[in-house]
């Protein structure tokens, strides 16, 4: 079992996802509206974002927040994909495209933070 779930890492995501949502912990969407509605992918773009999924599960976490997918893990994907060398220069493209995305996203809401905290404790030595 485990092996599987090693060569196909979406089956146990959803195997999880599955488990959840019968427990009750997680309710069905809202139907989709003008406002909620995520981009659909095209389908040959589709193994893209399962490499960046894949990949960004991967990364390292540290002090400082999330780091950036190594360019060697994303050749090492398409190796195991076994992509062609043009597929390969898009996979590295898109791939590192994302990440920057990603990581933009993470150090601002990680500043936010920051900044909540600093307030938070600025305000609890002024009603000393």
């Amino acid at each position: 079992m485990l092996r599987h779930h090693l060569k196909h890492p979406q089956r146990k995501q959803r195997d999880w996802l599955d488990k959840v949502r019968a427990e009750g912990r997680i309710k069905r969407a809202e139907p989709a509206t003008e406002e909620n509605t995520a981009p659909e992918l095209m389908p040959e773009a589709v193994w893209l974002w399962r490499a960046f999924v894949t990949l960004s599960g991967q990364r390292w976490s540290g002090e400082h927040g999330p780091q950036p997918i190594p360019v060697s893990e994303i050749y090492a994907m398409g190796r195991i994909e076994d992509v062609s060398k043009a597929e390969l220069r898009w996979l590295v493209e898109v791939v590192q495209t994302l990440d920057r995305i990603y990581l933009e996203d993470a150090y601002k809401k990680l500043q936010a933070e920051a900044e909540k905290q600093r307030k938070k404790a600025a305000m609890k030595r002024g009603a000393r």
